[in-house]
């Protein structure tokens, strides 16, 4: 975690988390659904932020987008939290229609999830394209939805979805989301930030080949 520090999840858990997925890695570079839902439930860490279970645990998300049966928590009355995380958060990022015609061959996702009204939702892209020599590589998504219902004890004012597109296969992988206050969508699609050749950081414990500890620029724009 780059805010605390520290590692994020003990190494065997991850391990047999993966296992149960049939995902076989070194655990250096981990699959980011399963660390980031069923990973982070079952990490100690303290960040700035809280711990990670947090966003699942909390019921700042659905109650945000009206899910009563608990659809985007482990406790979801219909549906796996990581199945029902990737489906919700794939259909409100993915733009091209091949990503999203992907989801619909994901198993164990409520019905709920799958009936829900995506086209309501009021969101704002960043995009920001890693140019190299010339070369355009890798676009990294920030997807960030306004709460459609907001508590008035909620903090949190958007849900933020990162994804990466890569320029080979062309197909759009979530890494992560999470809630976020106003600031931080204020600081994201701050127009200072924007333009071209502008500083790039990969974010969210996402890892790119070739791509990590090395200054990256390019293009963002909303």
């Amino acid at each position: 975690d780059s805010g605390a520090k520290k590692k994020i999840l003990d190494d065997q858990i991850i391990s047999d988390l993966q296992g149960e997925f049939g995902i076989k890695n070194d655990n250096m570079i981990v699959h980011a659904g399963i660390t980031h839902t069923y990973g982070y439930l079952f990490s100690v860490l303290q960040t700035p932020y809280g711990y990670k279970r947090k966003r699942w645990i909390a019921p700042t998300l659905n109650y945000a987008f009206s899910f009563s049966n608990k659809e985007l928590s482990p406790e979801s009355l219909e549906g796996g939290l990581l199945s029902n995380i990737t489906y919700f958060t794939g259909m409100i990022a993915f733009k091209n229609s091949e990503d999203q015609k992907a989801l619909s061959g994901l198993k164990n996702v409520s019905k709920t999830v799958l009936d829900f009204n995506y086209n309501k939702l009021e969101k704002v892209v960043l995009e920001e394209q890693i140019i190299n020599k010339h070369i355009f590589g890798p676009l990294l998504r920030t997807t960030l939805v306004r709460f459609p219902i907001k508590s008035p004890d909620e903090e949190n004012d958007y849900l933020l979805i990162y994804s990466i597109i890569n320029p080979q296969s062309k197909k759009e992988i979530l890494i992560t989301a999470f809630p976020v206050k106003e600031e931080a969508y204020k600081s994201i699609t701050a127009p200072s930030l924007l333009g071209v050749n502008q500083p790039i950081i990969i974010r969210y414990n996402a890892y790119l080949e070739g791509h990590m500890g090395k200054p990256l620029s390019g293009p963002r724009k909303i």
